[in-house]
Order: structure tokens, then sequence, then C-alpha cells
């Protein structure tokens, strides 16, 4: 049985003291000194998991908010903008951690005023197990985008959603997800650009290819949308529904651990999970 984590984590890293998140958090604003909050979506999409993958509280946002509100291109829409892509944002084994949002800023001439503080961080691909971050992965693919070749960034992309295992689910001819309401309850919500722009960003690395020149580029609006439009050809598994509680399949087995289950095609939403 396939267990894929919750849509939402209210604590990104159990394991990580109020003291690794505080220097990680400050080493972390030292290296956005040297990004560009004009950055393109994919790029700025990568930041924002990082710090999130750090701290999902109130410090990681108010940080990536602060940074993000610098934009002069008209790239920054405002603090609910930032929000909702905060919160859709994951904590997933293997998926970006702080040290993407390091590597960007050692590219612009960043110097690590605390080199010495996790020792051997990039011996694992930057996580490390003192500290209580996700171990090493599956590695996001990179997909190369031209204006041309569209169908085949569609097909790699989704290829890139099923090997990371994210969350996305066909019901009725619509890509949804599961949520939660404001009272905290799951319920089923149809999955729309500003939610897959975000998710496709986390499972692959997009790159446009200009002669002998390459830069990172955020997924292709057109690919975003013509997948949204495929209805019918979608590989992403089918969801039938949510279940609060342990349930028994057709064969008698028992359905008891949270996330996805392949042969119910039912999602269990179970704080007392196994």
């Amino acid at each position: 049985m396939m267990h894929w984590p919750p849509v939402k984590t209210e604590q990104a890293h159990r394991d990580l003291s109020d003291r690794d998140t505080e220097t990680l958090l400050l080493k972390a604003a030292s290296a956005l000194q040297r990004l560009d909050p004009n950055c393109g979506r994919g790029e700025w999409t990568t930041i924002g998991m990082a710090l999130h993958s750090v701290d999902s509280g109130d410090d990681g946002f108010t940080l990536f908010h602060e940074w993000s509100s610098q934009a002069t291109n008209g790239g920054y829409r405002g603090e609910k903008d930032v929000r909702r892509q905060w919160d859709s944002y994951r904590v997933k084994r293997g998926g970006t951690s702080i040290l993407s949002l390091f590597k960007l800023a050692r590219g612009k001439g960043w110097i690590d005023p605390i080199p010495d503080y996790v020792q051997d961080i990039e011996a694992d691909d930057g996580h490390s197990k003192a500290l209580g971050l996700p171990g090493p992965g599956i590695e996001r693919p990179t997909i190369y985008v031209s204006n041309d070749n569209i169908h085949t960034v569609i097909s790699e992309m989704e290829q890139a959603m099923l090997t990371q295992g994210l969350p996305i689910f066909q019901r009725a001819g619509k890509l949804v997800r599961v949520s939660r309401d404001d009272e905290s309850a799951p319920i089923i919500k149809a999955v729309d650009d500003r939610f897959l722009l975000p998710a496709v960003s986390e499972s692959a690395i997009f790159v446009r290819k200009k002669g002998e020149k390459s830069r990172t580029v955020e997924p292709p609006d057109k690919a975003i949308r013509s997948y949204l439009g495929l209805s019918g050809q979608w590989k992403v598994p089918t969801l039938k529904g949510v279940i609060t509680c342990p349930t028994l399949d057709k064969s008698g087995n028992l359905v008891a651990r949270p996330g996805y289950d392949p042969a119910t095609r039912l999602w269990l939403e179970w704080e007392g999970g196994v």
C-alpha cells in the first residue's frame, strides 16, 4: 500500500530544535540578500519551499513574504498570494530542502556566515540527520522547455508528478486533491493552476536552453493549462472518496494506514493511523 504524506503538515521537522531552526533561518536571511525577488516564478517557488522545509510557521512565512515583497517587476501579487502558495507547500522526504536556497545564493556569490554549523551538509545532498532534515530521496528530473515541445513537456511533467508521489488525483473528470475546510474536516477540492504550478515546480526542474546557455524557468503556463484540460487522459490515480476511520476492503483486508490506498482508491484521513 502506497502511503503519501498528508496535504498539509503542521510541524515540518519535529526533530529540529528551536536553536537549529533559528540558525538555519539566520543563514537563509543572509542568503536571500544575494537573491533577486524579481526572479521567475519557478525559482521563487523553490525558494519558498526551501524556507518552508525549515519553518512552516510564522517566522518562515514572514521571511519569505518580506523578501518577495521587494519585487519591482510586478511579480509580487500581495500577501494573500504569497500565503496561498506557502500553504500549498508540503514537507516530503527527498523534496526541496533549505540547501536548494543555499545553492542558488552561492551561485550569486553568497558566503555562508556560519559555514561549520552543519558538518558535511552537502555530503548527502544537503539533508542532515543531525538536524532532522529529510534523508536523500528521489532526485527531481530536469525537463527541457522549448516553444515546440509542449506535448513532451506535459508528458514528462506528469511522469515527474507520479514519480514524486504528489497527492493529486482524478475524480469525475477533474483533477482533485484532499484538503480541509474551515472546521479542519477533510474535503475533496478541485486542482486549479494556482495549486498545480507550485506542485509541478516541486516535482521537476524546468530548464530553457538558448544556444550554449541554460537557465531555470517556471513550468510553462501553456503546459499547466493544457494538462488541466486532459480529462480522460490523465495517468494520476483515481480518488473515490475520503474516509476518516479504518475500513475493510472487498477482500477483508484492513485499510488503516493514513493516505491513499490504491486497492480501494480511498484516502484515509485518520490521526490514529499506523
